[in-house]
């Protein structure tokens, strides 16, 4: 929901409404990998000791099978790619503009700063409040 004065892109909008929990598809297969197999032995460390080899051994096989998977980039992953590009370089260049969250709903909302800052202390300095 656009509150502040400026204009967003649709694309934009279109990023933002997906929400805090989205999260963009992996660009490098290598990068997924490594990462993966990071926190793989990371969580293994976490077992007793006469646990990891048996762990190692069943999940070898299939870690093994890892960089022959196929990594989708559709043209889904490249749309919001540029859009998540589009939507830093906006909020890079617009600064006056706050996004946040809705007290009630799923509904990213966009705020002008000055605003948002002045009915903030408003509510703070209510005493009745």
């Amino acid at each position: 929901m656009n509150l502040a004065s400026a204009y967003i892109p649709l694309e934009v909008q279109g990023l933002l409404q997906l929400g805090e929990n989205f999260c963009l598809p992996p660009k490098s297969r290598d990068k997924t990998i490594t990462d993966f197999l990071k926190s793989f032995e990371h969580s293994i460390d976490r077992l007793p000791s006469t646990s990891r080899t048996a762990v190692r051994s069943r999940a070898f096989p299939i870690i093994k099978k890892l960089p022959d998977h196929f990594f989708d980039t559709a043209a889904t992953n490249k749309t919001l790619f540029r859009a998540a590009h589009t939507t830093s370089k906006f909020m890079a260049e617009n600064t006056n503009i706050i996004f946040t969250k809705a007290d009630k709903g799923n509904v990213t909302v966009a705020l002008d700063r000055e605003n948002y800052l002045n009915k903030m202390k408003t509510l703070l300095a209510d005493n009745n409040t």
